[in-house]
């Protein structure tokens, strides 16, 4: 579905998901009348806010909070990079979504076992090195598909400078949180970007178990009649919504479905489709029976929908974009549910057909309109309801907080002063993002206390009649203790413990005094949105523990991280472009928003430089780190790290600008409008454009990325944005003379970053790292153990290691991709999943006893040997192939859809059976059910015999029987068995 629009675009999308939100300008608006390219809407917008020289913030607002053409050009950063050919944008969520099932669908099987091993192996973490990687991690790990880890930021990092310009740390947006019905330590955070994390014991660790999810999640729910049972509504609600600044091109993250947890998060099953018409589908809230785990309602922008058996099927019970959905505490026969312009309750369990309109005294209709019961632990109903209806009116004043004491049937207004929704501490001023952040919530012994969100958390101990400020806008303006980040999505209870949580653009908080102080709770989620990441190497050797990196994040400033593995928070906002000086590790430049600083010393001080165009990239000399460049709407240049500019060039490289490791005096790049390729020969004082040359894509497709080879800078790989298949990466070995296609069947979602390196090329696309080997015909996922998310920029180091920074997951590193080992040895005794691979000779001496989850897998493209010690028992399931190292084509496991392993292993010896069993490349076999199944890679006599491992019998099964090439299966009977295999008179397995 493609969207023709008058009023454009949702703004706030998660990839641009904070600060105000606000009304798009009648004036604006009719000169954006019938726009329908990004390229058509931006020229209205540049020339109406005259390139950002318009001052456009409110009166009331922090002078570092981005205005409402910072808010465009972050549309436009990510919506120029999926454009269509045409210049318009696409379903985009749709498409990667169903890009992401064409890779399963072509190597789950590979992905699964590789996910699978990585599971039971160390995590790469922020100390180790390459000399001591492989006493980290079994020396024959499989890095075919990757094996990523996270290194985080975990928190918002150490504050090291001062000054207003360090504030509003934090770490990643989180949208909302769900409680354990018993256990006060349990309980679940989600994000639109980064899953879904899970806590045991009261915030101190988190754990990601949304790594199976596609995407982000708009929101969760725990049964409070079964801990265990878990429901996720994946997309993004809070930044979906119309009549903004930017609406109707389908930017929003729509859902992938509601996903069903039995197991409290370890696996995730999706349950039917409750709409299935042609408009996206985004999930806002959904509400769970107290009684009953089955029956649940969502709250979505296609209406408001019903199932009474955990989502095998659904009901629309009534139509229209919903925002809220509420049971009655210990009653689910009432259930409550608000749009943007009314409540609504039903007193007959939700049907359609059985709701009534409440009553209110002065009109609630506004942006959104959020509910809240008192959930508590005592079996006891309330008919409390609260209302909060989300726009501000006027200076100081909103629409209302509202409260029913008759179950819903009427509300009256309780306050609708001060502003509690902007960004004063006083309530004054007329900021309002209550399309974007809104939210109240009660205590459960209390019905009185309360608690609100928006920019800021508002409590009262009254019903809502006083409202109290709860949190400050930023660190500077009251005590830390009453800070949290900003624009604040979700505020609960906790009704084990009473204790207030609230989630934000910044992390997770928790109030133990209903709100008068705050704790941070973020450490551990790894939630950072980073557009782009710039890395040094302090000693030199490639070791992790030397890698300083410096990244750009959403909302949340630049993070620097330190040799030492540690985290700094060194400026506020919207971070973006960073580098480090090669000469001088803690010496950074970067920017953020139109400023850009130099500091000298990782952070602590911070030299403001001057105001650049919105968002510049950065790039580092190689073998000179005080040269520097910054890809302004001019080209700045710099000798001496940006202590002053050498030159402004008055080229437009605002898109990307890269170094040569072999040639520093050549450059790649390319200018805003994003559609052409450029080359400087001379440090960037004149350019040549090489897009549009011999072999380059027809049309103007969007160029993301430029990477040379690390010696030879004339050998280019150029990747590219959009939904053009096939169009994906190119190649150049003459500098963009001539060009080949390099796309193979990289899936058709835009790829935004590559690296060389002497083993291939990396490419991080819109759900995960890919690669190709040097001299390979094609490309495998390499994203084992990394959410599928957005990777930004990747690096390779030269010792090993492969570091991607993601945009909404943070920074992660994977061992890079190596062949096998020739020689792997498989031995000790194995439980749960494993996976082998070597390039000669596999020796397997390896028990098992078996047990749920026991798949071993061994491949080799000359010879698996099981040698004297091999057993498998009963519940083992082992499988043995032969084939090239890296290619995939592993066949797809025995067993079943539901998981459950075969009833017996493979093969099984007695201990005095210890003869030699060899497989040769014509063929391989496996024990299938109660039969052998063969594949014959070509036309062959087959002869087979059995030796019951047991009885000692003997039996023939197949004499010389000539066979085209293909797969068969030979029935056995029941037993064990030693088998012995010939193809065309030659042995390939030994009695």
């Amino acid at each position: 579905m493609k969207r023709i629009i008058f009023l454009i675009i949702v703004f706030s999308i998660s990839y641009l998901q904070s600060g105000a939100q606000r009304r798009l300008p009648q004036d604006l608006a009719e000169q954006l009348r019938g726009k329908r390219t990004v390229a058509e809407v931006m020229d209205v917008v540049d020339r109406y806010y005259d390139f950002g020289r318009k001052v456009t913030k409110e009166p009331d607002e922090d002078e570092f909070e981005s205005n409402d053409y910072h808010w465009w050009k972050k549309w436009a950063y990510w919506a120029k990079k999926r454009v269509n050919p045409d210049g318009t944008l696409p379903d985009y969520q749709k498409l990667n979504y169903q890009a992401l099932q064409d890779v399963q669908s072509k190597f789950g099987q590979q992905l699964q076992q590789a996910k699978e091993y990585f599971k039971n192996q160390p995590p790469l973490d922020d100390r180790v090195s390459a000399a001591n990687r492989s006493a980290s991690r079994e020396a024959n790990v499989n890095r075919s598909y990757g094996g990523w880890s996270s290194i985080g930021p975990t928190s918002g990092g150490t504050v090291v400078g001062s000054g207003t310009n360090i504030d509003i740390n934090g770490v990643g947006r989180m949208d909302r949180i769900a409680f354990h019905p018993t256990n006060g330590n349990i309980f679940y955070v989600c994000s639109p970007s980064g899953g879904v994390y899970k806590t045991t014991n009261g915030g101190t660790t988190w754990t990601d178990i949304g790594m199976g999810l596609p995407g982000g999640a708009a929101c969760i729910e725990v049964a409070r009649s079964n801990g265990n049972v878990i429901y996720v509504f994946t997309g993004d609600g809070d930044s979906h919504y119309s009549g903004t600044l930017v609406f109707g091109y389908d930017l929003s993250p729509i859902s992938g479905g509601v996903f069903k947890s039995t197991d409290a998060g370890a696996t995730w099953t999706k349950v039917t489709d409750m709409y299935t018409g042609p408009n996206d589908l985004v999930g806002h809230n959904m509400a769970i029976s107290e009684n009953n785990s089955n029956y649940l309602f969502a709250a979505t922008d296609q209406g408001l929908y019903r199932t009474t058996d955990g989502g095998t099927t659904w009901t629309q019970v009534r139509t229209g974009n919903h925002y809220d959905v509420e049971f009655r505490p210990y009653n689910d026969s009432v259930v409550y549910a608000s749009t943007a312009s009314n409540v609504y309750y039903s007193i007959d369990g939700g049907r359609s057909g059985t709701w009534v309109t409440s009553t209110f005294d002065f009109s609630p209709a506004a942006n959104r309109i959020d509910l809240a019961v008192r959930k508590n632990n005592l079996s006891a109903q309330s008919t409390f309801v609260y209302a909060l209806s989300g726009q501000v009116t006027a200076a100081g004043q909103h629409r209302g907080l509202f409260l029913s004491t008759d179950g819903g049937a009427t509300y009256t207004r309780q306050s609708n002063t001060p502003n509690i929704f902007g960004t004063q501490t006083g309530g004054g001023g007329s900021t309002d993002q209550t399309r974007y952040d809104l939210g109240i919530c009660v205590r459960p012994d209390n019905v009185n206390t309360i608690a609100t969100a928006g920019c800021c958390v508002w409590r009262s101990t009254n019903g809502g009649s006083t409202m109290t400020y709860s949190t400050t806008y930023r660190e500077s303006l009251g005590p830390l203790a009453a800070y949290i980040h900003p624009d604040v999505h979700d505020v609960e209870y906790n009704p084990v413990n009473n204790n207030l949580y609230a989630c934000t653009d910044g992390g997770v908080y928790r109030s133990t005094d209903d709100g008068v102080t705050w704790t941070d709770l973020s450490d551990g989620l790894a939630g950072s949105q980073f557009y782009h990441m710039g890395m040094q190497d302090e000693d030199g050797d490639g070791d992790m523990d030397g890698i300083m990196i410096v990244a750009g994040a959403q909302d949340n400033g630049i993070k620097y991280r330190t040799s030492g593995g540690s985290w700094r928070h060194i400026v506020c906002c919207d971070g973006y472009g960073a580098v480090i000086n090669g000469n001088d590790d803690d010496w950074i430049v970067m920017n953020i928003n139109n400023p850009y600083y130099q500091s000298p010393d990782g952070g602590v001080t911070m030299n403001f430089k001057g105001n650049i165009a919105f968002f510049s990239p950065m790039a580092v000399d190689y073998d000179n780190g005080d040269t520097m460049y910054i890809a302004s709407s001019s080209l700045l240049r710099s000798y001496d790290g940006f202590l002053t500019t050498n030159a402004t060039l008055g080229f437009d490289l605002n898109n990307f600008i890269t170094t040569c490791p072999s040639n520093n005096a050549r450059l790649y790049g390319s200018s805003s409008s994003t559609t052409n390729l450029r080359i400087s020969e001379d440090r960037g004082a004149s350019w040549t454009t090489i897009s549009g040359n011999s072999g380059w894509p027809a049309g103007s497709p969007v160029v993301t990325d430029c990477k040379p080879w690390s010696t030879n800078s004339s050998e280019i790989y150029t990747t590219f944005g959009g939904y053009t298949a096939g169009v994906k990466v190119y190649r150049s070995f003459d500098a963009g003379a001539t060009w080949t296609n390099y796309s193979g069947s990289l899936p058709n979602v835009p790829v935004h970053s590559c690296a060389v390196a002497t083993e291939g090329v990396y490419v991080g696309t819109e759900i995960g790292v890919f690669f190709r080997p040097d001299g390979a015909a094609d490309w495998t996922p390499f994203y084992t153990g990394m959410p599928n998310t957005i990777v930004t920029d990747i690096w390779v180091n030269e010792n090993g290691f492969v570091y991607a920074s993601t945009f909404g997951r943070g920074v992660w590193i994977a061992d890079r991709f190596s062949a096998c080992d020739a020689l792997v040895t498989v031995s000790g005794a194995l439980s749960g999943p494993h996976y082998y691979e070597a390039s000669a000779t596999a020796n397997v001496t390896a028990t098992s006893e078996g047990g749920a989850g026991t798949d071993i897998f061994v491949k080799s493209n000359g010879y698996v040997d099981l040698l004297p010690g091999f057993e498998m028992k009963d519940g083992t399931f082992f499988k043995a192939y032969l084939g090239p190292c890296s290619t995939g084509g592993i066949p797809t496991t025995a067993r079943s859809s539901n998981g459950a392993g075969p009833n017996r292993s493979i093969l099984e010896y007695d201990d005095k059976d210890q003869a030699r069993r060899k497989l040769q490349a014509t063929t391989y076999y496996t024990l299938v059910g109660d039969g052998i199944e063969v594949n014959l890679l070509q036309n062959s006599t087959l002869d087979i015999e059995l030796a019951n491992t047991k009885t000692g019998e003997v039996k023939k099964l197949v004499t010389q029987q000539k066979l085209t090439k293909g797969m068969y299966k030979i029935l056995t009977g029941e037993g064990t068995f030693a088998v012995k295999v010939r193809v065309n008179g030659a042995a390939i397995t030994k009695l």
